[in-house]
């Protein structure tokens, strides 16, 4: 008898993002437009979900500064390396996890260059409206 498996849509983009880690292993050409704003997305989950970045995750939950040297440090691992380790689990977490607009640009204020900001923010609407239904983001802050 087959196993039946439900696919999630963390499951759909988590497998989006081990595609072009293996595109880019095996040197393949495809959209880089497309991979790049994946990539980007990949980054953010590397770099706010609690198994990447235990750091960045501590202060978002409680509240504290996100201006430490640890959430650059976790932010940059994120960017070299730890994006391509994302999981739909990774997914799921940033999916539940209440970040207001007013965190996300901060974060990206004090972690983020300058120059690679607006990508960061044109990723961060991309992965609302992919996971719109799971998504705990208060669109509107008074």
């Amino acid at each position: 008898m087959p196993i039946k498996y439900n696919l999630t849509r963390y499951d759909i983009l988590a497998n989006k993002i081990h595609k072009i880690v293996a595109k880019r292993a095996s040197d393949q050409n495809g959209d880089p437009e497309d991979d790049e704003d994946l990539k980007t997305i990949a980054i953010l989950i590397a770099s706010l979900s609690s198994a990447h970045a235990w750091q960045t995750h501590k202060s978002i939950v409680g509240h504290e500064t996100l201006n430490k040297p640890e959430i650059k440090d976790e932010h940059r691992e994120a960017e070299a390396e730890r994006w391509r380790q994302v999981s739909s689990y990774d997914i799921e977490e940033l999916a539940k996890k209440s970040i207001s607009d007013s965190i996300f640009n901060e974060w990206l204020f004090f972690n983020v260059e300058k120059e690679k900001q607006q990508a960061y923010k044109s990723a961060w609407s991309k992965l609302k409206a992919e996971l719109v239904d799971g998504l705990n983001i208060s669109v509107n802050e008074q």
